[in-house]
């Protein structure tokens, strides 16, 4: 078996590790890196106009017959998709129809959710009849890889691990997990099966193997500073709640916004994170408060329990309003609430009416509702500043806002973009001090020692970490020998 590293190396995310045997090649990820794209693209002012600004840009690999609109045979014949974060999947819609595309059913779910709620491009768009789902216990047949997908905790629901085989070659791919999440036991049953499975060789995430354990938190700091510079003056102040599992989360929450009876409660978090989604709407009940969420994850949310309705602790249609993004009439300044919308979002729109009536519904003068009422509302949304632009005001007349920033993934450039602009946001709310609340989707730099311990692989080769030198820190003495350290486009022989 030959394993060709093509993305996810020193960097978080952008995964792309390339399975080769007896002539068939399967992908491992096919993940979008946020920091090489954002070295000549910043979207949507400057955007790749085609497949090919990626291909010369070696953003993407060269792999002649495999994309849209290439002639000839494709060169990958299928893709093993972990999880579905962008940092794993983006690339996806780049790739022929023919190509199958193998993901479990809650992925599907997920991004088919995100394809129908936002503007459809030639970059978003994966073709439906190219993805083949699976569950737990599901075993498949790739060309002559045997593939054994295995359930992890991680920040999204349905993220897999998988042990996979050919050749009498056995490898373990982490993906993405963690074990203090809602689901931590997942984890802890992969290592156990991945033990046995006798590997040799463990393909091992690192996102906190850092300096810090929290790469978001350094980067925090960094735009922290660089706000003082641009304003020449303090940008809100960042008061750090510690937490160590989603259990915690809440209760840092509910401590903070006990005291903040007459201010609007703010939560920035992760569209697809189903787990900060579950502690908000217990927050909003434990405060007696109405809960809004956004279109994407709105539509996430109900197709989620449109498959499972047994799902525990989270809000149904009648339980939350949904606050729409602001549309406008062509050639007019007057607000729309379905023009222009996407067919599946105006379905929405119509469930949620015919359980709360249009007052469910958060738009045009609705709005403003929020900043006359804001001790009557918890809002979550990914994106803060589109939020607050809306409820302002007619009169520019501020209103007590108590913000915590809650994202459980590190920033990539985009949202570091984003934030700096928050900060601005928050100042001109009178804001002195906004609240971190969180808990990672990743393993501690500690436990995956035992994770390596554990699995005992004959070789290790970590990925998706920035600090990969910093890796054999954290591996047992007695594997260190066993720890490889690879460069991009290396390929490893089994």
């Amino acid at each position: 078996m030959r394993i060709s590293f093509l993305g996810g190396i020193s960097e978080i995310g952008g995964n792309k590790i390339l399975l080769e045997h007896d002539g068939f090649r399967l992908l491992l990820d096919f993940g979008k890196s946020f920091k090489s794209e954002s070295k000549f693209f910043v979207r949507p002012y400057l955007a790749p106009f085609s497949i090919s600004d990626l291909i010369k840009l070696n953003l993407i690999p060269n792999f002649a017959g495999t994309y849209k609109w290439q002639p000839g045979e494709p060169k990958i014949h299928g893709v093993l998709i972990s999880h579905a974060h962008l940092d794993h999947y983006g690339y996806l819609p780049l790739l022929k129809p023919e190509i199958p595309i193998y993901m479990g059913e809650t992925s599907k779910i997920i991004i088919r959710a995100r394809q129908d709620a936002q503007t459809s491009s030639w970059e978003r768009k994966i073709e439906e009849n190219s993805i083949k789902t699976f569950r737990t216990g599901s075993q498949l047949e790739i060309g002559p890889f045997q593939v054994w997908p295995v359930h992890v905790d991680h920040s999204i629901p349905g993220a897999y691990a998988f042990l996979i085989e050919a050749g009498k070659k056995k490898v373990v791919y982490t993906g993405d997990f963690r074990f203090h999440g809602q689901v931590s036991q997942l984890s802890r049953d992969f290592v156990k099966l991945a033990g046995e499975f006798e590997p040799d060789l463990l393909i091992i995430e690192g996102t906190r193997v850092a300096p810090e354990s929290d790469p978001e938190e350094a980067m925090i700091r960094l735009l922290e500073q660089h706000n003082i510079y641009q304003s020449l003056k303090l940008p809100p102040l960042r008061v750090k709640r510690e937490a160590e599992s989603e259990v915690k989360v809440l209760e840092e929450m509910k401590t903070v916004t006990e005291t903040a009876e007459n201010s609007l409660i703010l939560v920035e978090a992760n569209t697809t994170d189903i787990d900060r989604l579950r502690t908000v709407w217990l927050l909003s009940k434990h405060l007696g408060r109405k809960l809004i969420i956004g279109e994407t994850q709105a539509l996430i949310l109900n197709r989620l329990l449109e498959r499972d309705p047994k799902i525990e602790n989270l809000p149904r249609i009648g339980d939350f309003l949904l606050y729409l993004s602001r549309r406008r009439k062509k050639e007019s300044w007057e607000e729309v609430k379905e023009e222009r919308r996407r067919p599946a979002i105006k379905e929405l729109i119509s469930l949620i009416e015919d359980s709360c009536g249009p007052e469910g519904i958060i738009w045009g003068e609705n709005r403003r509702k929020l900043a006359r009422e804001p001790n009557s509302f918890v809002i979550l949304a990914p994106n803060s500043p589109r939020i607050l632009m809306g409820i302002l005001p007619e009169d520019g007349m501020k209103f007590p806002l108590t913000f915590i920033l809650s994202r459980s993934e590190p920033f990539n450039e985009e949202l570091a973009m984003s934030f700096d602009r928050l900060l601005n946001w928050l100042a001109y709310f009178g804001i002195k001090k906004y609240y971190r609340i969180h808990v990672s989707g990743h393993a501690k730099p500690e436990e995956l020692r035992k994770v390596i311990d554990e699995i005992n692989p004959k070789e290790i080769i970590p990925v998706h970490t920035s600090y990969p030198e910093l890796f054999d820190e954290y591996v047992p003495p007695s594997f260190r020998k066993s720890l490889k350290l690879v460069s991009l486009k290396e390929t490893v022989e089994l």
